[in-house]
């Protein structure tokens, strides 16, 4: 089984007056696996030979697939998930985002990059929207993600293991 790191960037605001963060930045992907099925997930990818460390990682996956500069300094969540069809065991790390610049781009996803084609649009999505979406991981649907987030991801949790993504 081969072994594959990806990071990804959490990054939440308080919206519409709101005085505890209600969106988050998510990333809507055309699902390669499931044809016709959509996932949302936060900016995010493998760790490439370029990526420093797992926060470079996803900050330059944060640039590429949502033309945002953002900074992370600690990781909020870990996750594992085993795709048995292409024997690939996964280890997600998720990083809150520190501070961010910038206006929300597609014009930065590198043209051969593999999800250049499967990414149709970065947005915010409120808390409330996301109980009708497709998302990854699913944690990000519960109250229990919204007080982690209310208090700036103070600790790291680890999330379990699933299977293979839609």
């Amino acid at each position: 089984m081969r072994h594959r790191v990806r990071a990804a960037a959490l990054l939440v605001r308080a919206n519409d007056g709101a005085t505890a963060p209600n969106e988050i930045l998510l990333v809507k992907h055309r699902s390669r696996s499931r044809p016709g099925n959509i996932i949302w997930l936060p900016p995010g990818g493998g760790l490439e030979a370029e990526d420093s460390s797992i926060f470079a990682c996803a900050e330059r996956e944060t640039l590429e697939e949502c033309g945002l500069t953002v900074k992370t300094s600690r990781i909020a969540y870990v996750h594992e998930f085993l795709d048995q069809a292409n024997q690939i065991h996964h280890v997600a790390f998720y990083m809150a985002v520190d501070s961010s610049e910038g206006e929300i781009s597609l014009d930065f996803l590198p043209p051969d990059a593999t999800d250049a084609l499967a990414i149709l649009e970065a947005t915010w999505v409120g808390r409330e929207d996301l109980a009708e979406l497709l998302v990854y991981p699913e944690y990000l649907k519960g109250d229990d993600f919204w007080q982690d987030a209310a208090l700036n991801f103070r600790q790291t949790k680890y999330l379990g293991q699933m299977t293979k993504l839609g």
